[in-house]
């Protein structure tokens, strides 16, 4: 088998190229849905969140990916990872969700993760 053309991963992954953005993760709390520090996370911010979905919300001045649940008026944010807890919005928080999470980028290359890894000793960003 053979490839006629190159893939345009925009055109495959990107549904709303306006609303669509693109962040690192950091940090190890969704590891049991696939996502690992230093993965590429498409967000869609013209997605709607709903039960089930994994979202990217700030929480009290934090940007977290965690699955989103709301049952009446009570929203929970919960990790993948067991090492950390869920997150039960109350009235004291500042909460935001900023988007849903499309689709991971994982790399599997031991040189292109190097690379990354020392492009991350100069990131600034915060974990989440």
């Amino acid at each position: 088998d053979y490839a006629e053309r190159g893939i345009d991963l925009n055109e495959q992954l990107i549904i709303n190229k306006p609303a669509t953005f693109f962040f690192r993760m950091r940090g190890d709390a969704m590891l049991g849905a696939g996502m690992h520090d230093d993965d590429v996370l498409i967000i869609d911010r013209s997605i709607k969140p709903t039960n089930g979905r994994i979202i990217v919300a700030a929480v009290d001045g934090e940007l977290l990916v965690r699955r989103y649940q709301q049952t009446f008026n009570k929203v929970v944010l919960s990790p993948e990872n067991k090492k950390y807890k869920p997150i039960e919005i109350g009235e004291y928080n500042t909460y935001m969700p900023w988007g849903v999470v499309t689709c991971v980028v994982h790399v599997v290359d031991p040189m292109l993760q190097a690379y990354i890894h020392n492009r991350k000793k100069d990131d600034k960003s915060s974990n989440w």
